[in-house]
């Protein structure tokens, strides 16, 4: 009797070792799915005896199952549809559109022995990164889309000519990768060619050769005096000039040990004249107020210790502050300099660009700058000048927060 309740059912496959753990990993619902799957439950009281013929398992009330290879393969086809829309988000760019030049200079670096640090990752250890089964990742890789460029999409001799599907050869790339890959100066030269000044890439490798060797004569390079011109014209172009009215709450953070006095809100102003480190927008013993436009950016500018808590100013606008807008005259310019600065010199290469574009916006009458943050969070920061700090006005009261941070794929990550 037993064996015939078993026939019956030969060809159930339970969620519990199929579609389960893929929900669980990519934190999906069944309202994610383009369309509903059939999908049976063991009710209470069942008198026939479920077993699962891909696990072996003995089905138990509220268990959820197929009960057919036909259902069974169409779940999976709706369910590997929203993986690879989850991952598609993750691919900014591909071998397909912004990675060619990468790779064809990476094939030319090798043939010529010339050492070359690799870019991007293909798409075999994409999958694997984040935990896609083999034995999907073709159905997976098959939906895969390019944020940039839409490969991933079925060819079309009419409407799709470039499209494709991608391989485990293809490679990926991070919009950060790109912009370290061809750095700043295409948009340097683009952004002074709109107003009619002609500036070389030659110019501005030159330039950041001679502030390395001489950080306080960089305004007697011949491409200093051209940027003037160039920050001159974008100040008198409303268009482009970023405006934070008054009202505006901006916050600064500082990071402390738990057991330590919280700091007053003094404490939490611009640095004293001569006691700073060397920064992004200031040089050694200059300062800068540091602030940002979301107080959830803060530990990722700061990154508390697990033993650390962060103590939070929240400023308000009080003038209208005229700002630097960094990333829409160079696109994308805070992902070439977000990246941390490991240099261990007192005097940081990386940051002489930046120290030279700040004193001259600083010069010529911006209040600040203002860039994007280097956390995943969706916020921005500003780089005040002392000359600007009376146009802000910092509240008596200070927040003491607590984050936790992780780190994952070497990444800083921080729960709320």
């Amino acid at each position: 009797m037993l064996d015939e309740k078993m026939v019956d059912y030969c060809e159930i496959i339970c969620c519990n070792c199929t579609i389960n753990p893929l929900f669980d990993e990519f934190k999906l619902e069944i309202d994610d799915l383009d369309d509903y799957p059939k999908i049976n439950v063991v009710g209470y009281g069942e008198e026939d005896i479920f077993i699962c013929e891909n696990c072996d398992f003995e089905l138990e009330p509220l268990d959820m199952y197929f009960e057919s290879n036909e259902n069974y393969q169409h779940a999976i086809e709706l369910t590997t549809t929203s993986i690879a829309n989850v991952l598609s988000e993750k691919i900014e760019h591909c071998s397909h559109c912004a990675g060619k030049e990468l790779e064809y200079y990476e094939y030319r670096a090798g043939k010529e022995k010339i050492p070359y640090t690799s870019h991007g990752q293909d798409i075999y250890d994409f999958l694997c990164e984040y935990n896609v089964p083999e034995e999907f990742h073709e159905e997976v890789m098959n939906k895969l889309r390019c944020s940039s460029c839409g490969y991933g999409e079925e060819m079309h001799p009419k409407h799709n000519p470039d499209g494709g599907y991608f391989c485990y050869s293809d490679r990926i790339y991070t919009a950060q990768e790109i912009s370290e890959f061809w750095g700043f100066e295409e948009e340097l030269i683009q952004i002074a060619q709109i107003y009619g000044i002609e500036i070389s890439a030659n110019m501005i490798d030159n330039f950041i050769e001679y502030c390395s060797n001489n950080p306080m004569l960089a305004f007697n390079h011949e491409l200093s005096k051209l940027i003037f011109v160039v920050l001159k014209k974008v100040l008198a172009d409303e268009q482009r000039v970023l405006k934070r009215e008054s009202g505006v709450l901006l916050f600064r953070g500082r990071k402390r040990v738990k057991d330590s006095s919280k700091y007053k809100i003094e404490e939490l102003g611009m640095p004293p004249l001569g006691m700073s480190s060397h920064g992004r927008y200031n040089l050694v013993g200059t300062s800068v107020l540091y602030l940002s436009d979301d107080r959830e950016g803060i530990p990722y500018e700061i990154e508390p210790k697990k033993n650390e808590v962060v103590d939070i100013a929240i400023y308000q606008v009080k003038q209208t502050l005229t700002l630097f807008n960094v990333d829409e005259i160079f696109r994308d310019f805070s992902i070439y300099i977000s990246k941390e600065n490991e240099e261990s010199k007192t005097v940081k290469r990386n940051y002489l660009f930046t120290n030279f574009l700040a004193s001259a916006c600083n010069e010529i009458g911006f209040d600040g700058i203002y860039y994007k943050g280097a956390g995943e969070k969706s916020y921005n920061n500003i780089a005040l000048f002392e000359k600007a700090i009376s146009k802000v006005q910092g509240k008596e009261f200070v927040e003491t927060v607590e984050f936790k941070a992780i780190y994952h794929h070497n990444q800083f990550k921080v729960l709320y």
